[in-house]
């Protein structure tokens, strides 16, 4: 019976995995970029330029710890 109620009303059991499964998603996005170009030791002209793609996210996961400070 519960299983249906979850059901019709979206309930789902899988939230805290579809979380995780965000956070690693989004932390890859900014550490991986970062940490490959040290690896292989890129040549880096112009330094931040090469890695503005990356402020996106980290303006997504500011945005999610603000969200858990001042409101929650």
């Amino acid at each position: 019976m519960n299983d249906i109620v979850a059901i019709v009303f979206g309930v789902s059991n899988n939230r805290g995995r579809e979380d995780a499964l965000v956070c690693f998603l989004v932390g890859f996005g900014i550490i991986f970029p970062i940490a490959y170009a040290i690896a292989v030791n890129a040549t880096l002209y112009d330094g931040m330029r090469h890695f503005t793609f990356v402020l996106p996210l980290i303006a997504v996961v500011a945005a999610l710890v603000a969200n858990d400070v001042l409101i929650e």
